[in-house]
């Protein structure tokens, strides 16, 4: 079920693949006000001109509109941003501009953002190419906010979504990242929090907060550990 606060008329759901019927349903199952709420713990709020990076279906960057003066989401994927453009319209957001684009090669200009937002998307892409390209975007001075998936998220995968669910699809997935990750690859991935952090900052940015996620942003989603290893790191950063 969709918030109400949301104000989406649920017909959208119609043009959706059954897979991203649940995702719209867990994603905007939760108020537009809890997203707010997790975005002011970490201080994304009161900026000018604000990047969610890998939008999906537009719920981070409806909340970042409310809160800043200008916010642009940017995905690939063209059912998700036909649902933020549908919340867009829905909620009279115009200062919210929803584009197609990728995160690896952003269509902005060097030095034009104040704040890039990317949830639970970085460890789909190259992270280190990924990283550059928000720094490159970012004024000196302005602020990341991004996580990434560790270990335990892809454990956790394999064994409780996975095997436990007879979903070898799933189990399969997880496995092939946890190989891929300990062989050294570079694309969809798991993170140390050393590692990630030594890439953070050779993208040109100092941490300013690091945790499990929701020890910056209050409220979790996802489970803090799996048999003892970390889910999700998540950091606040500032470019040098």
């Amino acid at each position: 079920m969709v918030d109400s606060s949301w104000k989406l008329d649920e017909k959208i759901t119609d043009l959706l693949s059954p897979f991203e019927q649940d995702f719209l349903r867990t994603e905007l199952g939760r108020s537009l006000e809890y997203y707010r709420r997790r975005l002011k713990k970490i201080g994304f709020e009161g900026k000018d001109r604000v990047l969610d990076a890998a939008c999906g279906m537009g719920q981070w960057s409806l909340a970042l509109a409310t809160l800043n003066s200008s916010v642009i989401g940017l995905d690939q994927a063209m059912p998700r941003l036909c649902v933020a453009n549908e919340l867009k319209k829905a909620n009279h957001a115009d200062n919210l501009q929803i584009k197609y684009g990728d995160f690896h090669h952003l269509p902005l200009e060097t030095g034009s953002l104040e704040a890039v937002f990317c949830n639970i998307a970085l460890m789909y892409g190259r992270i280190e190419e990924v990283l550059a390209e928000f720094s490159r975007v970012l004024k000196k001075g302005g602020e990341m906010y991004v996580n990434a998936a560790g270990y335990g998220y892809y454990l956790d995968l394999v064994v409780s979504r996975g095997l436990a669910n007879k979903d070898i699809r799933l189990a399969k997935l997880g496995i092939k990242i946890i190989v891929s990750s300990l062989l050294g690859g570079k694309k969809d991935v798991a993170v140390s929090a050393a590692g990630f952090r030594a890439m953070i900052e050779k993208a040109g940015f100092k941490i300013k907060d690091f945790g499990l996620e929701g020890e910056l942003t209050g409220d979790p989603i996802y489970k803090k550990e799996y048999k003892g290893l970390p889910c999700i790191f998540e950091t606040v950063a500032v470019k040098l």
